[in-house]
């Protein structure tokens, strides 16, 4: 029996959707699991491991503050805390629990910090200027996100090592242009954003050993990734010819058009080992829809 493990949050509260593929037939029983809250109104869940581990972020009692959480089927919701301040989210979680988000500080500006079970939640510091913030982690603890320089009016990709510390990667233009990283694999290979000019943004892959690489557009004058596996496929979503935004994937050195669901944009936020990508897409109705590509096709679900 494969079970499969789907995350969605809501206005209120988050849960899990829990599903089991039988080995005969193609009927799949579900089950939801409401996740709760720390106490509040509101949770939303940013990051699920293979151990369903999920983290996310969540009023707590009276909606007096947001934290970070992590939540497992075993301990339930458990507030991760913050770096002082009121407000914290956690936005990625590995393989091996390590957690990546971000946290305000006593003093109110936003840190991203890393959190595991035997260290608890550590800031990780930033570029110099007044905020950072996390956007994924990898299974070194490798952590990337943007923030501040010291001009304190920009801010720029970030790779964070274990033991190393905190590393601007630089724009893919001039040093006062913004430039955000998004995701990160196994090997260290960083996606995101970068201005090339005042007026238009690239996507980025950046390898310990080529630096940061712009990676193009479908025609149109930007682009932005959003994921990468470990296989080195990313994708994002890029402007055509026709000036719409269009899910990609970039591979062996070319970026693809993915298409859309009959409608004028798409985009890409995610992409597995096995080549599968999901995303959003406009229908011909002009309705916005989740969809799934790669070896498994399926329905897409109306939002």
């Amino acid at each position: 029996m494969l079970m499969r493990i789907i995350k969605v949050a809501v206005a209120v509260g988050i849960f899990l959707v829990s599903g089991a593929s039988m080995a005969q037939g193609n009927d799949r029983r579900y089950s939801i699991v409401d996740l709760g809250t720390l106490g509040g109104t509101f949770s939303a869940g940013a990051s699920i491991n293979d151990s369903r581990y999920v983290v996310g972020s969540s009023r707590t009692t009276g909606n007096a503050a947001v934290h970070p959480f992590m939540f497992s089927m075993d301990s339930g919701m458990r507030d991760l805390g913050t770096l002082g301040g009121g407000y914290g989210g956690a936005s990625a979680i590995n393989s091996s629990g390590a957690v990546a988000g971000s946290s305000t500080t006593r003093i109110t500006y936003q840190m991203a910090f890393t959190y595991s079970a035997a260290g608890g939640m550590v800031g990780i510091g930033g570029l110099g200027g007044y905020t950072s913030a996390a956007t994924g982690i990898n299974d070194s603890g490798q952590i990337v996100g943007s923030a501040g320089t010291s001009n304190h009016n920009m801010s720029h990709a970030f790779l964070y090592t274990p033991g190393i510390g905190i590393q601007d990667l630089g724009t893919l233009g001039a040093p006062d242009l913004p430039s955000e990283a998004r995701g990160i694999n196994n090997f260290g290979h960083v996606v995101g954003k970068s201005y090339i000019s005042p007026i238009a943004e690239h996507a980025f892959l950046y390898t310990p050993t080529d630096g940061m690489r712009d990676i193009g557009t479908l025609g149109g004058y930007s682009s932005e990734a959003n994921a990468i596996n470990n296989n080195g496929d990313v994708v994002g979503g890029a402007r055509t010819q026709s000036d719409f935004i269009h899910a990609f994937v970039y591979s062996s050195g070319q970026m693809k058009d993915l298409g859309t669901l009959g409608g004028n944009w798409s985009t890409a936020w995610a992409i597995n080992e096995f080549g599968q990508i999901v995303g959003s897409s406009a229908t011909s109705t002009g309705t916005h829809s989740k969809f799934k590509r790669g070896a498994t096709l399926f329905p897409c679900r109306q939002t």
